[in-house]
């Protein structure tokens, strides 16, 4: 509430600094709710594109 005045940032690392908001939420945050054109790739598109590219799964590293 203090850092931001009561208002959500509409900054993608401003929100990734705020608790218990991730890579995923923030980005979605700040595509949806304030039209910046940021990738928003949710876990299983993450984990098929890295298998497709590295051939292992996302998690096995």
């Amino acid at each position: 509430m203090e850092l931001h005045g009561g208002e959500v940032p509409d900054d993608v690392d401003a929100l990734l600094a705020l608790p218990g908001v991730g890579t995923y939420t923030a980005r979605a945050i700040a595509a949806f709710a304030y039209r910046q054109r940021v990738p928003v790739i949710d876990t299983n598109v993450r984990r098929v594109l890295t298998r497709v590219f590295d051939g292992v799964a996302d998690f096995e590293r």
